[in-house]
């Protein structure tokens, strides 16, 4: 058997750890184990332990109220220990309680700090904001929770593995920004080339599971912190819909990993998004689009010789030289450095002033996400 702290990581952990980094959770945990935490990775989450831990963190994330493997004097084991859990534990339990909608995942005995907080809460207040999620909560008289909230409707009690639970959960949660991409092109016509690149977008985006799509978001954010969202950011839904609209000439675009887009081609073409919160100048931008290329590369993510676009959006000012400069509504039909050609290739000539030739990047181009998008 792993041990806590060498534990792969499952389906729910990773979910776990998205949700956290896009601040739409606040996660009590009761394992030891850190695999949320690397769950999350490349991102670190804010984690506290004892109460020292969450008096100086900013805003709540992961607080693992019986302690954590890193940390072996923290683990909480016996009955005596497992009575006088963190002042905190308590407390944010019943705040989350009594300010929204609180799910238990996989908790079947749960411990005295926790009875207490939810049958004062049940007592006070609807138990309807409160879900159980346990594959055999269906034998309900068995549980650990019936003498605790015994008038808790069945459809509250789901009867579901964590992994299946958490997928719908983060599933909903990335529907939003698919929900709002459509909105966006509502008015368009069938055939205009933003509305038919977000459909395609779109499907792309829902052929991956739920952590997949999620990962791909959050890659091609710049400087989002984690707890702020990527997912319902205006700014990363426009250069989503950059990124449908340069790309609607070609359909079954691959999502790859680092926010890039493939071509399905024989010749490789890339799209690197990029969107930044910060409004950072263009030249900074420049610069990290260089950075990001040069990464991709080395974790061979760009196949040699790749066509590399990359897309900028939430900067301001010029990108440098490199920019190529495009006309409202452009796809990658007009990109000077691509061109049709009789032998089922996209790339065309590549003139040196519509390049960026680096040491670290090696060779892309520079597109202004806000030049192209198509809405009003």
């Amino acid at each position: 058997m792993a041990g806590f702290d060498t534990a792969d990581p499952n389906y729910a952990h990773e979910v776990l750890g998205l949700l956290i980094c896009e601040g739409a959770v606040t996660v009590l945990e009761a394992n030891y184990d850190n695999c949320i935490e690397r769950g999350a990775v490349p991102e670190l989450l804010p984690v506290a332990v004892d109460d020292r831990d969450r008096i100086t963190m900013a805003n709540g994330a992961l607080l693992k109220v019986h302690g954590c493997i890193t940390r072996p004097d923290s683990m909480l084991a016996t009955t005596a220990e497992l009575a006088n859990p963190p002042l905190y534990a308590g407390a944010e339990l019943a705040a989350r309680l009594s300010a929204g909608d609180v799910a238990f995942i996989g908790l079947g005995s749960p411990a005295d700090y926790v009875r207490a907080s939810v049958a004062n809460f049940v007592g006070r207040v609807s138990p309807a904001s409160l879900v159980l999620v346990d594959p055999a909560i269906d034998r309900w008289e068995q549980s650990g929770w019936s003498d605790v909230v015994p008038a808790l409707a069945p459809a509250n009690r789901v009867a579901m593995p964590a992994d299946e639970f958490c997928d719908h959960v983060l599933r909903f949660y990335v529907r939003d920004l698919i929900r709002r991409l459509r909105a966006a092109i509502e008015n368009l016509d069938d055939d205009h080339p933003q509305r038919r690149g977000t459909e395609l977008l779109v499907a792309s985006l829902e052929q991956k599971t739920a952590v997949r799509a999620a990962r791909w978001l959050r890659a091609l954010a710049w400087k989002f912190t984690v707890g702020q969202s990527v997912i319902s950011s205006s700014r990363v839904l426009q250069g989503m819909l950059a990124l449908s609209l340069l790309s609607s000439d070609h359909p079954n675009w691959r999502l790859s990993g680092g926010g890039i887009a493939l071509a399905p081609t024989s010749t490789d073409v890339a799209i690197l998004l990029l969107v930044a919160d910060h409004a950072p100048g263009g030249g900074q931008m420049a610069t990290e689009a260089e950075r990001r290329v040069g990464n991709a590369r080395a974790e061979g993510l760009l196949t040699p010789g790749c066509q590399v676009i990359v897309l900028c959006h939430g900067h301001h000012g010029r990108l440098g030289p490199g920019e190529l400069d495009l006309e409202r509504g452009a796809t990658l039909a007009d990109l000077p450095v691509l061109s049709h050609s009789t032998d089922d290739h996209l790339v065309g000539g590549a003139g040196s002033d519509h390049l960026i030739d680096s040491i670290v990047g090696g060779t892309f181009s520079l597109v202004a996400g806000d030049r192209i998008i198509d809405i009003e």
